[in-house]
């Protein structure tokens, strides 16, 4: 396993790792235990955004300038959760080429995970739609 985080903290069951709204200050890095991330519509709407595992990073919209948190962070069992700021975060992507291809790796494998989620979605709630009017009942 590769060292990634310098602080560690230990979170139990159910426990808010960050909110949505909270202030971005750098990525976390799940070491054991599993976490859901889920976001708020403005109209009030809650969604499971993505479960994550041991291994996978997150929180990283810190790297890409978010000043807050676009989505709440929570533990679903007893977790340890490394902490990195986004400076150290920078400073390692850019001069240690063996993290930056594993968190490289893990954001593409994410970004399609997502990506796949999101159009079947999409198709499911257009054959929700479509299927009325297939069928010849009312449309909504």
């Amino acid at each position: 396993m590769m060292h990634v985080a310098n602080t560690s903290v230990r979170f139990k069951p159910f426990e808010t790792i960050f909110a949505q709204g909270d202030s971005c200050t750098g990525v976390m890095y799940i070491q054991t235990g599993r976490v859901t991330l889920t976001a708020t519509s403005r109209q009030g709407r809650a969604a499971l955004v993505s479960t994550l595992t041991a291994g996978a990073f997150f929180g990283e919209g810190a790297l890409a300038g978010q000043r807050r948190r676009r989505a709440t962070a929570q533990t679903m069992i007893g977790s340890r959760i490394g902490l990195v700021t986004t400076s150290e975060m920078r400073r390692r992507l850019h001069e240690e080429s063996a993290f930056a291809d594993v968190f490289r790796s893990h954001m593409l494998a994410r970004n399609a995970r997502l990506e796949a989620d999101l159009v079947d979605q999409l198709v499911d709630q257009l054959l929700e739609r479509l299927a009325p009017m297939l069928l010849g009942g009312d449309v909504r």
